[in-house]
């Protein structure tokens, strides 16, 4: 399922099966809430594949590979993600880095960061990343690296208008029915206190 074609039904929904031009509901509207319904959406489809797979991996088809350079200027090397991604938990909206060598980076968590030094000189070859926002640090990382692959789920509001969502099969009816009900005005929002450019395009319609 698309984007237009998930607004496209509801919109039908919402009209009762004829669009109108003076509905009360208007594309606009469902679009501003389609990453709400989703994230949700993902979410559900998140547990269902932990618990049906006993995995820890949201669907391998719903990734994207990207490739970013690495800034070693400082001391700490690092990348930028240049899309944000989806807020799955564990932070695996990102779930893999590795160089073009085949050399894959393992993941520290946040409580794990102040240990590196320990499991640095415990697994000498091993790597690291973590992640804080779109920067990604990387520890074990050789000198001569110019450029890391990762694979990231893009954050909805990102993806085209055309692409397929990130939805997990049997989750699709629940993503229809929550996007409805925060169009329609039936769930409440939440609050974005945030003025960005699509407050301010909105502004100047």
């Amino acid at each position: 399922m698309t984007k237009n074609q998930a607004i496209g039904l509801v919109l039908l929904r919402v009209s009762g099966g004829r669009p109108t031009a003076d509905m009360s509901v208007r594309e606009m509207e469902i679009r501003d809430m389609i990453a709400v319904a989703a994230n949700y959406a993902i979410d559900r489809g998140d547990n269902m594949n932990r618990e049906e797979d006993r995995g820890r991996d949201y669907l391998n088809q719903f990734y994207g590979q990207y490739t970013a350079p690495v800034d070693q200027s400082g001391n700490q090397a690092f990348f930028i993600m240049e899309d944000k991604t989806v807020p799955l938990k564990g932070n695996n909206g990102l779930r893999l880095v590795y160089d073009n060598c085949g050399n894959y980076y393992g993941k520290l968590s946040d409580a794990d960061r102040p240990s590196i030094k320990y499991y640095s000189k415990l697994t000498p070859c091993m790597k690291w990343y973590s992640r804080t926002g779109q920067r990604v640090n990387l520890y074990g990382e050789g000198a001569l690296t110019a450029t890391v692959n990762y694979e990231a789920l893009t954050d909805i509001n990102d993806i085209g208008d055309d692409d397929e969502l990130p939805l997990v099969a049997g989750t699709e009816p629940e993503f229809l029915d929550i996007l409805y009900a925060l169009a329609t005005g039936q769930m409440g929002t939440p609050y974005d206190p945030i003025i960005n450019n699509d407050d301010i395009n909105k502004a100047q319609l």
